[in-house]
């Protein structure tokens, strides 16, 4: 009896989740879909194909995987350290510690940009690459570190001072006996971060170079113009979500088999 209101929930959440992609997919591909019509007279994956292989489109995805790959990899590498410290060490003021870091994710956005350009004209970067992936990581790097706090509150440290007195180096206590330990909670915090710099609008438009075009700055301008078709705007839609939906897929499968071979299973 418990196992039915288990399942309804899992049933209504996936219905709550997927039922908009498929009517977004409908939009996209539908030749024609007018009302009072359930489904689409007509179809064309065609369609999809074309605007997903279109030179500026295709340059877009480009552009915005390798910004948030590099900000994932920026969050990770600055937030590891801290995070581990937050979450294995008890010291005075650790609650506090907590709240700074999570400032820059709690100021509103526009404080925060509105006050790096200043900063960043002073340093000669204003509108360059280097000036987004910084920009990007003050925004992303509390969520990383936050992730990993929490993953490393469960860590026993033991494990690692064993391998040491064993002889074994850093390098190879990290890969053997440290990384497998944490891997799930790596992926979700690298996947949260990806996340949120994928999404971040503000911030790219402002600090980018005018020749960077990311699938953000690309989509926000269409939601305000009365001349894109629907049609359009579902395309686009999904090349947003497409990276994030298929990182969130291989994400969970990883973290998943972590758990079953956590649990013993095969």
């Amino acid at each position: 009896m418990r196992s039915v209101p288990r399942s309804f929930i899992v049933g209504a959440m996936a219905v709550t989740v997927v039922f908009p992609i498929i009517i977004l997919f409908g939009w996209a591909t539908a030749g024609s879909w007018r009302y009072p019509d359930v489904f689409p007279s007509s179809t064309d994956i065609g369609r999809l194909v074309d605007y997903f292989t279109q030179p500026s489109i295709m340059d877009a995805m480009v552009n915005s995987v390798e910004l948030s790959l590099l900000v994932t990899l920026g969050s990770l590498v600055l937030g590891y350290l801290p995070a581990k410290v937050l979450g294995t060490m008890e010291f005075r003021g650790k609650t506090l510690l907590r709240m700074v870091v999570l400032l820059p994710a709690l100021t509103p956005g526009i404080c925060v940009v509105f006050g790096m350009i200043p900063v960043f004209i002073e340093m000669g970067i204003y509108r360059s690459y280097i000036s987004i992936v910084l920009g990007q990581i003050t925004f992303c790097l509390p969520y990383m570190i936050l992730t990993l706090s929490s993953v490393f509150e469960n860590f026993d440290e033991n494990y690692e001072r064993q391998s040491a007195t064993l002889g074994v180096d850093k390098v190879s206590t990290f890969v053997h006996v440290t990384l497998p330990r944490i891997r799930s909670g790596l992926i979700v915090g690298c996947m949260y971060t990806f996340m949120v710099s994928w999404s971040m609008y503000l911030l790219t438009y402002e600090l980018s170079p005018n020749t960077l075009e990311t699938v953000i700055t690309m989509i926000m301008p269409m939601l305000t113009s009365s001349t894109v078709t629907y049609y359009t705007l579902a395309l686009t839609a999904i090349v947003f979500f497409a990276p994030s939906l298929l990182f969130l897929v291989v994400s969970s499968f990883i973290i998943r088999s972590d758990n079953i071979n956590s649990g013993g299973g095969t």
